[in-house]
């Protein structure tokens, strides 16, 4: 049996679990790409949604900060990335994150 999902099975799943079309189209492409799909519970969701309000106290980028919000909700490199940034002390290895994190989202605009 093929792990790949056609659109009309996400699209049944995501009747079934309210995801939002950004969220069909993020697990699409992991379906793709062979991987194991990722969503966020209640509370990842939250710690999420801190972690982002610590990089907007950080001035950057709103639109950023909302994609990658979005993609940390079904990509849980992303979210681990996420909460490696709002722990880390050292702004260099903060710099290097975000970029990992600018990657992931040309990553998933590519579809790769």
């Amino acid at each position: 049996m093929s792990n790949k999902l056609s659109l009309k099975d996400l699209l049944v799943l995501a009747e079934d679990v309210k995801m939002s079309s950004t969220e069909i189209e993020q697990q699409r492409k992991s379906f793709a790409r062979g991987l194991i799909p990722f969503r966020t519970n209640e509370d990842q969701k939250l710690k999420v949604i801190s972690f982002g309000g610590l990089m907007l106290l950080s001035d950057l980028d709103f639109n950023f900060i909302n994609q990658v919000i979005e993609l940390a909700c079904v990509d849980q490199g992303v979210y681990d990335l996420m909460k490696l940034w709002s722990e880390e002390k050292k702004q260099e290895k903060k710099d290097n994150i975000l970029n990992d994190l600018k990657k992931s989202l040309i990553d998933y605009e590519v579809g790769t």
